[in-house]
């Protein structure tokens, strides 16, 4: 209990100026209505770039809290405050681990007006074209019949600093076919557009997306990425097959050229964004045994670098522990490579404990 209040008190005092403003509730009422969500994660990853390379090792500490404060049936508080360390364990002897320093990533108030949900603050930016970058700025949802239509302006993000970007979306589902259209034009970046959908036709998940990138230092060449993944299960067993196709203007159709954004195609180290002429090929499959999960993914991408045609390979294994609930224990192994002449293949490790709550 003890632990809870100081939780509670905590966001209380981080919110306890906007709350004025969007609520008339005292301190003691805003503790009262404080949810605490987020995660602790420690990694240990290994590299080696193949050949005489030595195999570089980094440690990762990641921990992410978010508090939400609900004021009122309309307004909510929403805080997220995160903390990353990484360290080099390659180093020399005697180098010490930098202390984590804790930041508000996010931190915006959530309300209704009628049916629209508007969110107005510093918060994370949506749609396919990222993985976790965030800005300041305005994202209203507003339900219209069928479909929901979202709009978001954002006057400062994590892409650089003071860079705009405006985005636009539809979702909505018609039969069992759930669909999505988005289109964002960011400053000094460029023009996106990504039209996704997904149905399941008998015990087949059908899943695709097709992306285009325009502007930026290209002009007016597009660049775009198409992608279809089918899947299904059989018995204890998902299956998965996929395809990508790009064209001669390569792209990495991001707002931050993050190719863990939807709008790409990856494993780990293989990323089809960015790759010309490109055709790429996964098929995946896993299984969970008790409280094991085991998976494997293996892709080849044929390309052009230049007049040259290549061929990329990666296979991944993976596996997940989950020691209770909450507590998950993971590792993978990949191993990449291309057929360049005179090219050593690459391998990365991982294990990572992660606590979520």
């Amino acid at each position: 209990m003890t632990k809870m209040i100081k939780l509670s008190l905590v966001a209380a005092v981080a919110v306890a100026g906007l709350s004025t403003t969007a609520s008339a509730v005292s301190i003691e009422d805003a503790i009262k209505n404080v949810t605490v969500s987020g995660q602790m994660r420690l990694r240990t990853e290994g590299t080696n770039a193949g050949g005489s390379a030595s195999t570089e090792t980094l440690n990762d500490f990641d921990s992410d809290i978010k508090f939400k404060n609900k004021l009122s049936d309309t307004n909510t508080i929403v805080i997220k405050v995160e903390a990353d360390s990484q360290t080099d364990a390659d180093e020399a002897t005697g180098a010490t681990e930098a202390k984590m320093n804790a930041q508000v990533t996010n931190a915006y108030l959530q309300t209704k007006a009628g049916s629209a949900t508007v969110l107005v603050g510093r918060q994370g930016v949506p749609g396919p074209f990222t993985d976790g970058a965030a800005g300041a700025g305005v994202v209203a949802l507003v339900p219209a019949g069928p479909v929901t239509i979202a709009a978001g302006f954002f006057n400062n993000t994590d892409i650089a600093a003071g860079v705009d970007a405006t985005e636009v979306a539809v979702i909505g589902k018609t039969g069992n076919v759930a669909f999505d259209v988005w289109y964002a034009s960011v400053q000094a970046v460029g023009t996106l557009l990504s039209v996704h959908a997904n149905t399941t036709i008998g015990t087949v998940g059908i899943d695709a997306r097709h992306s285009t990138m325009t502007g930026d230092a290209s002009g007016d060449k597009a660049g775009t990425l198409t992608k279809v993944v089918a899947s299904t299960k059989v018995n204890n067993i998902g299956l998965a097959l996929g395809i990508a196709i790009t064209n001669k203007d390569a792209r990495r159709i991001a707002i931050d050229n993050d190719n863990d954004a939807k709008t790409d195609f990856k494993v780990w180290q293989a990323s089809v964004g960015g790759l010309s002429d490109a055709t790429a090929i996964l098929i995946a499959a896993s299984t969970k045994v008790s409280a094991v999960t085991l998976g494997a993914k293996y892709v080849t991408v044929d390309y052009k670098s230049g007049t040259a045609d290549v061929t990329a390979t990666e296979m991944l294994v993976d596996a997940k522990y989950s020691i209770a609930k909450n507590i998950a224990l993971s590792g993978k192994y990949s191993i990449a490579g291309n057929d360049v002449s005179g090219s050593n293949d690459s391998t990365k490790t991982r294990i990572e404990v992660k606590y979520t709550f």
